[in-house]
């Protein structure tokens, strides 16, 4: 009979134990969770960068060539990524406050948001650049000129 008393000591110690495991484990699920929140923070920022640069250039590129659907579009995007920027740092600050609610309702708008971002770059990019969309006034009175008319 004492080692049956024993037995039940010692399976209540067990079951404590695993307690404290399953709450450790809890702990460690709560931090493993913040440390990917910050990871997912900063490869979006970074994807944002990239995206950013890239838009610029292409930007670039449009108003070389005078294309002013592509020009319109892409100062569009780029745009709502300045605005998905402003509100991932809104959403680092919530998240350093621990206002997780605030937190999730901001991650849904940027990602709303990269989602326009990204159908507004692929019309961008249908919509190809070619060189000759604009030949300035100069360009025009030299080419007829040339011509000897």
């Amino acid at each position: 009979m004492d080692t049956a008393g024993e037995e039940i000591v010692a399976g209540g110690d067990k079951n404590a134990k695993r307690k404290q495991l399953l709450d450790l484990n809890e702990d460690e699920k709560v931090e493993h969770l913040e440390t990917m929140t910050q990871y997912k923070s900063y490869a979006k920022g970074l994807m944002d960068i990239a995206l950013l640069s890239a838009n610029a250039n292409q930007l670039r590129h449009a108003i070389d060539l005078c294309h002013p659907l592509q020009i319109g579009l892409l100062s569009f995007s780029i745009l709502l990524q300045v605005i998905a920027t402003c509100l991932l740092f809104v959403e680092r600050i919530a998240f350093n406050k621990q206002a997780y609610s605030k937190c999730h309702k901001y991650d849904i708008a940027i990602g709303f948001l990269v989602i326009v971002i990204i159908v507004i770059n692929i019309f961008t990019s249908a919509f190809g650049l070619t060189a000759d969309c604009c030949a300035t006034p100069l360009d025009t009175v030299s080419m007829e000129e040339g011509s000897g008319h």
